[in-house]
């Protein structure tokens, strides 16, 4: 898409009944995986959103109330965004940092993702094909090297980021080629080709079941799309899907509209691949046209012979007041969606899963979570079944079970159905084993920035459980300057380490001393070795009755730093057994900041079983105790290494979450609109962490919660 035209405002407000669906649509649980299967894409291109927001400019939902723009567009039926990929642009903005951030928010609200990949440093169209800068001198082999390197570098980027797109485009309005002059496609074809196949190539390298798009502009112009569609399968190029844009007047889109179903027709037809329109467009003073032009497209592109019409995107339509000279939006001037936007909403969504239900092996007498969200619009109703059976009340995208036996051992299926369609998750199967080892918590570690007064390092553990009787053996480490061999900055040069009970310090440690005690425990646990004898990193090896503890780390001689606080369950292998008093509730409560000052909480299941724990983020609800300055929106990952296993950033008032946190015996939270963040989930053994960060960039003291779920 080009730009240059001049943007007005005046346009109508987004309906109620539209404004209505908003909650249901977005208060989804979420999670690092996408399902087969996916429907129809109600799409948006919202590229310009991170600059418009840096610019100070707001967005609203239909009932006025300021919103984040992506949820803002899910509000409206808004199920996959589109992002344009700059290999260099002037600002910054669509750089790789940038287009990760976005798609990062995109995901985790889960909208499904299309990556659109310009190979220029500006806008890539029909009319502009400029090579950037820094490929200004490459001829054909290098260019070829180039484009396979920033479409991997990107994509390894996001993949990193746990996004994985569903869609990427290797062209944008590719009508003449790309990267002129060598690759214009009507002077060079072959040399097109090979880029569109080394761009095709570069993306299933990094995500074999991405599909790639080529784009052609005017999906009116049956005869263009067989000029290039001609051309590339006469030198072998590689793609999955061919994507137009369509941007009519007023007075010629249904006209427009129906040669672009021919197009589509005649491209299933003659190359057996399917078809996505990419970008639309209409006057945005021209909504209630709009929104028939887009009503009656989206219907066209359905109607596609054998369902290969794949979806529909609206190209910035969350532009408005004259931004950058464009007129073509689907904002009003209060920066909330027109009526155009309603062509998304009445089409609805079909539901689709987010993240599908784990196996898991648990032992006999424990609780079992079995997770299926599912996006849609309006939002799904929910029906587990067992071995094919329908459980009565088990209604919700979270199922929990407590006490499993044989009994319960099976096939575990989920269906989400909403007046779209329905979808069938995939099977779990659950199987419950009597072991003397477990499923448990033996670990927690927590990372953050140690101040002076209230904001040193503060990390609470519970001993306990059911049936449990005696004394637990505990290994508790603060490590400062041990941190430097890990190359970490700013380490706490001299930790104190205090343990408490209630108010009543137990011990205290201001240097290990190389103690061959502290060594030898180390050890047992798994613990990363301390090489220095003489270093001011502090232990604690002690054993400890049932009952709530506290670690609290600051600088001995008020000094400030990078500390790290880690307790162990150092229980002997070999002589647990189901009387041992174990970790029931581990927590740390620090100074949230960015990049690499958030809180970052570590966790390991030991045993031979899974474990169901429940994770929160406490922001806003650590007001009620009166602690200053709280993380105002916390988000909360969970991590198993580099992979993200779930995210959450509001909870919504999760009924489920509620019941689970008073049967635990967590501190209530009292308002069910608040920003705080919680994950139920069943865990196999290993290791996790638990990152909490401020959704928008925002800063504050911040309490992370692990707790065992019997």
């Amino acid at each position: 898409m080009s730009l240059g035209q001049t943007r007005t405002g005046g346009t109508p407000a987004i309906t109620p009944s539209v404004a209505a669906y908003f909650f249901c649509a977005c208060l989804l649980s979420l999670s690092a995986t996408t399902a087969e299967g996916s429907p129809f894409a109600n799409g948006s291109d919202p590229s310009w959103v991170t600059q418009m927001e840096s610019s100070g400019l707001l967005f609203h939902n239909g009932s006025g109330a300021q919103q984040d723009c992506l949820q803002v567009l899910q509000g409206v039926g808004i199920n996959a965004i589109r992002l344009r990929v700059w290999v260099s642009p002037a600002g910054g903005w669509c750089n790789q940092a940038d287009v990760v951030n976005k798609a990062v928010r995109a995901k985790n609200l889960g909208l499904r993702v299309l990556i659109d990949f310009h190979y220029s440093d500006t806008w890539a169209d029909p009319g502009h094909q400029t090579k950037p800068a820094a490929w200004a001198n490459d001829g054909i082999a290098q260019l070829n090297i180039d484009v396979t390197n920033h479409t991997t570098a990107v994509l390894t980027a996001l993949k990193a980021a746990g996004v994985t797109p569903e869609w990427v485009q290797v062209g944008n309005e590719t009508n003449n080629g790309m990267l002129w002059p060598d690759g214009m496609a009507s002077t060079n074809m072959g040399n097109f080709a090979a880029l569109v196949t080394s761009g095709y190539n570069a993306v299933k390298s990094v995500f074999p079941g991405t599909l790639v798009v080529v784009h052609i502009s005017n999906g009116y112009d049956d005869t263009l799309f067989r000029f290039i569609f001609d051309g590339l399968t006469q030198y072998g190029a590689k793609y999955d899907v061919i994507g137009m844009s369509l941007y009519p007047t007023t007075s010629n889109w249904a006209t427009l509209n129906s040669e672009c179903l021919v197009t589509m027709n005649d491209m299933v037809a003659t190359y057996h691949k399917p078809v996505m329109v990419v970008e639309v467009g209409m006057d945005v003073n021209s909504a209630s046209t709009c929104e028939a032009f887009l009503t009656d497209l989206i219907g066209k592109v359905k109607s596609v012979a054998g369902g290969n019409g794949l979806g529909v995107f609206y190209w910035e339509p969350e532009s408005y007041g004259s931004w950058q000279a464009y007129t073509m939006g689907a904002f009003g001037g209060n920066g909330a969606p027109t009526v155009a936007m309603n062509a998304f909403a009445d089409s609805g969504v079909s539901p689709y899963f987010i993240g599908q239900p784990s196996s898991q092996t648990m032992a006999s007498g424990s609780s079992v979570v079995f997770n299926a969200p599912a996006s849609a619009f309006p939002a799904p109703a929910y029906q587990w079944s067992f071995s094919g059976s329908a459980i009565l009340g088990a209604t919700n995208p979270t199922l929990l079970i407590s006490g499993v036996a044989p009994a319960n051992a099976g096939s575990y299926t989920c269906v989400a159905t909403n007046p779209a369609g329905s979808t069938t998750s995939t099977a779990a199967t659950l199987a419950v084993t009597s072991t003397a080892d477990p499923g448990r918590l033996v670990n927690l570690s927590t990372r953050a920035s140690v101040g002076t007064g209230g904001n040193i390092l503060i990390a609470g553990f519970v001993i306990g459980g059911s049936g449990t009787s005696g004394p637990e053996s505990i290994l508790a480490r603060a490590s400062g300057p041990a941190l430097a061999a890990f190359s970490v900055p700013g380490t706490l040069p001299d930790p104190q380490l205090q343990l408490y009970s209630g108010s009543s310090v137990l011990e205290t440690n201001n240097g290990w001393e190389g103690s061959p005690g502290i060594t030898s425990a180390a050890a047992a646990v798994g613990a990363f070795a301390w090489t220095m004898d003489s270093s001011h990193d502090s232990a604690i090896d002690t054993t400890l009755s049932a009952g709530s503890y506290t670690l609290q780390i600051a600088g001995q001689s008020g000094d400030t730093g990078v500390a790290l606080a880690e307790v162990y369950d150092s229980t002997p292998t070999g002589a647990y057994t189901s009387a041992t008093p174990r970790l029931v509730n581990l927590s740390a409560r620090v100074q949230v900041g960015t990049g690499g000052n958030i809180l970052i909480a570590g966790f390991a299941i030991g045993g031979t079983t899974s474990k169901t724990v429940l994770v929160r983020a406490s922001g806003p609800a650590l007001t009620a105790f009166s602690v200053p300055g709280v993380l105002p929106d916390p988000e909360l990952q969970l991590y198993s290494g580099s992979t993200i296993v779930a995210t959450s950033d509001a909870w919504g008032g999760n009924a489920q979450i509620a019941a689970t946190a008073a049967s635990v015996g967590a501190f209530n939270w009292a308002s069910a609109s608040s920003n705080d963040s919680a994950i139920l989930v069943t865990l196999a053994p290993g290791a996790y962490t638990a990152q909490v960060s401020g959704a928008s960039g925002d800063t504050g003291v911040a309490l992370v919660e692990v707790y065992e779920v019997p």
